[in-house]
């Protein structure tokens, strides 16, 4: 079930508008405890976590 409704429009919409539907696939997926768990920590205390960094446009 996804937190917002869709709608058809004639409206303009941006190339970002599709990234909504991409988070909540990925996260249907568990892709991001897979991913924390498959690639290594950052070697920095500065670093991001390796799903912070692939899924923060989502």
């Amino acid at each position: 079930m996804l937190p917002f409704k869709l709608e058809a429009t004639d409206e303009m919409l941006t190339a970002n508008a599709g990234l909504a539907l991409f988070g909540e696939f990925i996260r249907g997926l568990g892709f991001s405890r897979w991913l924390s768990q498959e690639m290594p920590k950052p070697g920095s205390g500065r670093g991001y976590q390796a799903d912070a960094y692939i899924t923060r446009w989502c």
